[in-house]
């Protein structure tokens, strides 16, 4: 049996960048999807935005557009990841949210959507990144 190696600083670097560009889209995408989903089972109606699409269509447009806003986070903790191997949990929900800041500012969002809500899951889908990567064995727990 072989010794399992570290990844070099460069490995941890580029898969923190694809888990966050990669996995932080579907968290979001997915959560979206599951929170349309069950609104109306729960009795939450009435907190869908008006002219909400289907869960699908927004699921898949919330994919496409929070690509940006993780790379975004994951430019921001780059520095942490090449000095030293990880980042905190509170690194991660700072970075999720400044770069769900940043995108909306950037590719405006339509007037309806809640955006305190948004950037507050955005932190959310941080940290289920950061579960993801330290459960991978990319990032130092």
């Amino acid at each position: 049996m072989t010794a399992q190696q570290d990844p070099s600083r460069g490995q941890r670097l580029l898969f923190t960048f694809l888990g966050c560009t990669l996995v932080g889209p579907f968290l979001a995408g997915f959560s979206v999807f599951a929170m349309l989903i069950l609104a109306r089972p729960l009795q939450l109606d009435g907190l869908i935005p008006v002219g909400v699409a289907n869960p699908g269509h927004s699921a898949l447009a919330t994919f496409v557009w929070s690509a940006v806003p993780s790379a975004l986070a994951a430019i921001g903790l780059a520095w942490p990841v090449w000095n030293h191997a990880t980042f905190s949990w509170l690194s991660a929900a700072a970075a999720g949210a400044v770069g769900f800041m940043l995108a909306s500012i950037a590719m405006p969002l339509p007037a309806s959507l809640p955006l305190t809500p948004l950037a507050l899951l955005a932190a959310f889908v941080a940290l289920g990144v950061r579960a993801a990567l330290v459960s991978g064995g990319i990032i130092r727990a």
